[in-house]
């Protein structure tokens, strides 16, 4: 009987330790859900402040309204978290460091915003993504981007490999096509310079497509 007692004195003991161990990894676990880190932070692209930042120029006296998109982005950069390069074939993404909107609706606001500013009056640009149907099929002009690649390459530069094209209103086929690459030096390994460079990146892009606007009859 002593012996069954102890028996049972143990066996109770035992399970009594292992109702404390789960109630602790329980509120543990509870407290790291409501707790998963510091919440993330948003970025967006920005445009050019002053049209006299760069040299493009036009001597168009006539305001001629442009459709800027629909841009193209790889699937990889498809993504609310910001990529800040990658090594061995490996992306370096940054789960705290988002995006603030889609990266293909930002490039086409960032761009058309430079063109009207950096053309001083003689290009009224709208995005693809926020123009009615009726403003995208009455523009008489439209630039497709395709970007191939956008992000930091190693540690000391920010490139953009990018395809656009000019097309005509009523015409299917496009009046031509330009393959370009830009890259800006990168001033620290931050995500603020990151997005900085690719600011000026989007800027010489515009500063490009304004060049080939202007020569358009």
């Amino acid at each position: 009987m002593i012996s069954d007692t102890r028996i049972n004195m143990n066996t109770l003991s035992r399970f009594r330790w292992i109702l404390c161990i789960v109630f602790v990894l329980s509120v543990c676990g509870c407290t790291l859900l409501r707790n998963p880190g510091p919440p993330p932070r948003y970025f967006v692209l920005s445009p050019i402040d002053s049209p006299h930042s760069l040299s493009a120029h036009t001597d168009k006296k006539e305001t001629r309204r442009v459709i800027v998109g629909p841009v193209d982005i790889p699937s990889y950069l498809d993504r609310p978290q910001i990529i800040l390069g990658y090594d061995n074939n490996q992306l370096i993404v940054s789960e705290e460091n988002r995006w603030g909107e889609p990266l293909d609706h930002a490039i086409e606001r960032v761009v058309a915003i430079n063109i009207s500013r950096l053309s001083k009056g003689a290009f009224e640009a709208c995005p693809f993504s926020q123009g009615t149907s009726l403003e995208v099929e009455s523009a008489p002009m439209r630039v497709n981007i395709c970007i191939l690649s956008f992000e930091p390459k190693k540690d000391s530069e920010v490139e953009l490999d990018v395809l656009w094209c000019l097309a005509f209103r009523g015409q299917g086929s496009k009046a031509f096509e330009r393959h370009k690459f830009f890259s800006v030096p990168l001033s620290k390994a931050t995500v603020q310079s990151t997005i900085d460079a690719m600011n000026v990146l989007l800027a010489k892009m515009s500063e490009d497509i304004i060049s080939e606007l202007a020569i358009v009859p």
